[in-house]
């Protein structure tokens, strides 16, 4: 014996539209949804063209306009007459309208204005069968259903549980990886002072070959003010430090500028040519570039 059940619902679309007087509309869009064992559990669905009635047609005459609309249904309603006579039904309570003849006499005494109120309306038809597959398959689904209420906590927390070795120690990777970075920087930072300080502050003891080129091309100074860093190791010439010009007027670390002169007789930035044996220093701004924007401010000492 074949089992069809039906439900169905009517709602509207605008919760303003709580009145209806003669002369307005009614638009109804109508969903079916199909359920059987064969389409579990999603079941198929079709949503019906949207159809309007007058409102006064639709109190007089709405049971068999819904069972127009049902016809274009791909699936079978096995009671339409019984659905359309619900859903008027549900209509005149939603609008409190006791009786069509009520209804109608509205339009004696109150002016109709052209209104379209949107209703929707969902049909759901299940058909399992007969009687003893359909309660079967109802306690199955019902079965199935509490099966997967109880397991959602227990699934959830399990996954919880196996998740959270694995973001720790992705936790303690990162946080290794960051002090490893932060030592390594560490490192390098006391590397450049201490090159820095060694520079600028240690006691050097030169050659003899070392003190001819200082005595005789360099000059002492002082940094007031730096804006540059030193061209050779591209350090920074720090205030107060000493420092070392060349008779072009650029400055150098000492130990970078005996080092640059030992292999080259030309200044590193402007290519100022030093003499060499024989020749003699050029006077003061003879062939010298002019470079003193450029510079650090230094002080003579």
């Amino acid at each position: 014996m074949s089992t069809l059940h039906h439900y169905y619902s009517v709602t509207r679309v605008n919760e303003e539209d709580t009145t209806v007087v003669p002369g307005n509309s009614f638009n109804f869009e109508i969903k079916v949804m199909y359920h059987s064992a064969d389409t579990f559990p999603d079941g198929l669905q079709h949503q019906l063209l949207p159809a309007s009635i007058l409102s006064q047609d639709f109190f007089l005459e709405g049971s068999i306009f819904l069972q127009t609309v049902l016809t274009l249904s791909p699936f079978a309603v096995g009671c339409p007459e019984e659905i359309a006579e619900g859903i008027v039904s549900n209509v005149q309570a939603m609008f409190s309208v006791n009786s069509a003849s009520d209804f109608l006499s509205l339009q004696s005494s109150q002016e109709s204005t052209e209104r379209v109120i949107p209703l929707t309306v969902a049909i759901i038809i299940w058909n399992y069968g007969d009687q003893a597959a359909s309660e079967e398959y109802m306690e199955t689904s019902r079965r199935n259903q509490r099966v997967i209420y109880r397991r959602s906590p227990r699934l959830s927390a399990r996954a919880r549980q196996q998740q959270s070795p694995r973001v720790s120690q992705q936790s303690h990777r990162v946080s290794q990886q960051s002090s490893r970075v932060s030592q390594q920087s560490s490192r390098v930072s006391l590397r450049t002072s201490s090159r820095v300080n060694q520079r600028q502050n240690s006691v050097v003891i030169h050659t003899s070959e070392e003190e001819a080129i200082i005595n005789t091309f360099l000059k002492k100074c002082t940094v007031i003010r730096g804006r540059e860093d030193c061209c050779i190791c591209l350090e920074a010439l720090s205030n107060n430090a000493e420092c070392y010009t060349m008779p072009c007027e650029h400055a150098f670390h000492l130990a970078c500028i005996l080092t640059w002169l030992k292999t080259s007789h030309m200044c590193p930035l402007c290519r100022f040519s030093l003499p060499t044996a024989g020749e003699n220093l050029p006077t003061a701004g003879e062939n010298l570039p002019t470079a003193a924007e450029n510079l650090p401010t230094t002080a003579e000492n």
